[in-house]
């Protein structure tokens, strides 16, 4: 008896290995889809990166691994693969617009801007055009929003400074009419400065 269990075991682990040993990138794949599911990103992108040595011309597999990547808030890392997979298939619209989302995260709004145009440009899905057209606009508000925030910033140090050195000219003069206050008495009594 103890014999087969041995052997049960012995065959239940090699073929488990050899079952591993035979997964493709599909497989990979859709491990990392169902573990992106559950929201584990980082166990998804192992997984990903299993997939991409066994494929690595798979422009949908570093779009897989880029949306756990930007889940994880690795923006470098998804911006990275988002770049792989366009270099791989340049006319995929979904690529151009989650880097669009990418590049926004990271305050690369002009580039964001590019990415949602080209989107627009080369989408042949309506929901995704209209989609793209809306990033157009917010990232465009973001910006200004953001660059006018800069100016008033700037603005508002100069304002402050302007205070700050009539408040010091201020205090100078007090100081002096408190120090020199003696002067101003002896000039009233000989009629220098003063009249009666």
């Amino acid at each position: 008896m103890k014999k087969l269990l041995i052997f049960i075991s012995i065959l239940f682990l090699t073929l488990s290995a050899f079952a591993q040993a035979n997964k493709t990138a599909q497989d990979y794949v859709k491990s990392g889809q169902a573990k992106f599911k559950a929201k584990k990103y980082k166990e998804a992108i192992l997984d990903y990166n299993q997939a991409i040595k066994l494929n690595p011309n798979d422009a949908n597999i570093y779009y897989h691994r880029s949306g756990a990547e930007g889940f994880s808030r690795n923006y470098k890392d998804a911006l990275r693969d988002l770049n792989k997979a366009i270099e791989l298939n340049p006319t995929d619209a979904e690529y151009y617009f989650d880097r669009g989302y990418i590049n926004r995260f990271m305050g690369r709004y002009d580039d964001a801007i590019v990415d949602f145009n080209k989107s627009f440009e080369i989408g042949t899905d309506q929901y995704l055009k209209k989609r793209s057209k809306e990033e157009i606009e917010k990232t465009q508000n973001i910006k200004y929003y953001k660059k006018e925030k800069k100016e008033n910033a700037k603005a508002n140090i100069y304002m402050n400074f302007v205070i700050l050195f009539c408040l010091f000219i201020g205090i100078v003069i007090i100081i002096m009419f408190l120090k020199y206050e003696w002067l101003f008495e002896k000039l009233k009594k000989i009629k220098i400065f003063f009249s009666k």
